[in-house]
């Protein structure tokens, strides 16, 4: 059983992380939801497709969670990657989760990638099992 994380990559139709992407591009002052070291986890369609069709060949069986990445990977870091990757001078300007969800921004839908305190566990799942089965992730 693959219990994968969020999916990104060729063929996405949700372009949650295409999303930081393209805003990055047009820098600029970019609203950076809630706390700025909380965890975030995705896996690329490739990376689960290709460690899932390997394991089955090898007939593993078992609950995984595969996702991503390897390490805790923070919004902090994420938004500075697709900074740096889109040559960016966006400015990064971080609002607290509390006045987000005052005013009824939508978390995970109209911030990308971001969930609330209360939800945070979907983006720390323990994927050592499948790191451990040889999960490997692209650049």
């Amino acid at each position: 059983m693959v219990r994968s994380g969020q999916v990104v990559g060729p063929h996405d139709c949700s372009d949650r992380l295409p999303y930081w992407l393209l805003r990055m591009k047009e820098g600029g002052e970019v609203i950076a939801p809630g706390d700025p070291k909380r965890q975030v986890q995705f896996i690329d369609v490739r990376d689960l497709a290709n460690w899932g069709v390997n394991k089955v060949e090898q007939n593993l069986t078992g609950v995984f969670n595969v996702t991503g990445p390897s390490y805790k990977l923070t919004m902090e870091e994420l938004l500075n990657t697709c900074k740096e990757v889109c040559q960016s001078n966006a400015k990064l300007i971080w609002i607290e989760e509390d006045f987000l969800l005052e005013h009824n921004v939508k978390p995970w839908d109209e911030l990308s990638l971001w969930l609330p305190r209360a939800l945070n566990g979907a983006a720390s799942v323990d994927n050592g099992k499948a790191l451990s089965e040889g999960l490997t992730f692209s650049p």
